[in-house]
């Protein structure tokens, strides 16, 4: 199995006060993507952080929009999970950004709730896109998301 990975991406960080362009965070997302479609990736992981903050202004999440669209139309599936920037508070179970893009069914995402009894691990479901867990070509990618 061939897997692309990315983490902290940051869409839409700031920098010296916004003086830095913010576009080379989309772009560099951009090109690990078209890595992932020209080497004919079999998944594309997210491992948190995907967005600076919680609240995505609306260029931002056009940006993420357009780089998962292609991960699709190259038919390879996109695993994520939240960062603690991806959420507005870490325990949290307010929706996220990440969330409108799975039910858009741009990325599986993995999500891990926890009770007094400890983690419940659930398989992800397509009808209510959510669970824990999730099998695709033979292996098994299990969300713990950020603790």
């Amino acid at each position: 199995m061939k897997i692309f990975h990315a983490a902290d991406v940051h869409l839409g960080r700031r920098r010296l006060d916004g003086r830095l362009p913010d576009q080379d965070f989309a772009d560099a997302f951009g090109f690990v993507a078209g890595k992932a479609i020209e080497e004919a990736a079999d998944v594309f992981l997210i491992a948190g952080d995907l967005f600076d903050r919680a609240q995505v202004e609306p260029p931002h999440l056009r940006q993420a929009q357009q780089v998962l669209v292609a991960l699709k139309q190259a038919a390879i599936p996109v695993v994520a999970i939240e960062g603690n920037h991806d959420r507005a508070f870490i325990h949290s179970e307010a929706p996220t950004w990440l969330q409108y893009l799975a039910e858009d069914e741009l990325l599986i995402l993995l999500r891990t709730p926890f009770d007094s009894t400890g983690p419940l691990l659930n398989k992800w479901e397509n009808a209510r896109k959510g669970g824990a867990w999730l099998d695709l070509g033979g292996v098994r990618f299990i969300g713990a998301g950020y603790l």
